[in-house]
Parts: structure tokens; C-alpha cells; sequence
């Protein structure tokens, strides 16, 4: 479930196994859309509510991400 990000030109989500973590990761800005970001969602069950938030942490700005992978 994608609701909770910004407007992006999302390229691909992820999920983990258990369905409770996930990454959510964007390409190049198109149409005023944020640039090049990576978020990770958390869900305190399979199937609830997923809460997102930015991954800052030794990214680089702006990248242009096409694929995402997560496995816990």
C-alpha cells in the first residue's frame, strides 16, 4: 500500500517476507514529482496500516533508483 508517499515517479516496492517492512524507492522527477528517493514502510501486522518514512541515512541526492530489494 502506497498511501502515505509523496507524489513520485515510483520504479518499485518491496516487501518482506512477513509483509510487515517494505521499501519504496523512486526515479528521476517527472511532472513536479520528488526526485530519486527511498522510503521504508512499517505495518505493526500483515495487512495493517503502513507507516513511511524517508531514508536519509548515506544516500546519495536525487538518485535515479530502479529496483528495490528487502529481506529479513
Amino acid at each position: 500500500d502506497i498511501t502515505g508517499l509523496p507524489n513520485a515517479n515510483w520504479t518499485d516496492i518491496s516487501a518482506s517476507a512477513d509483509g510487515r517492512t517494505f521499501i519504496a524507492v523512486s526515479g528521476p522527477a517527472e511532472y513536479g514529482a520528488v526526485a530519486g528517493t527511498v522510503w521504508i514502510g512499517r505495518a505493526a501486522t500483515a495487512g495493517a496500516t503502513v507507516t513511511w518514512s524517508q531514508a536519509m541515512g548515506g544516500l546519495p541526492a536525487n538518485a535515479n533508483w530502479s529496483a528495490a530489494a528487502i529481506s529479513f
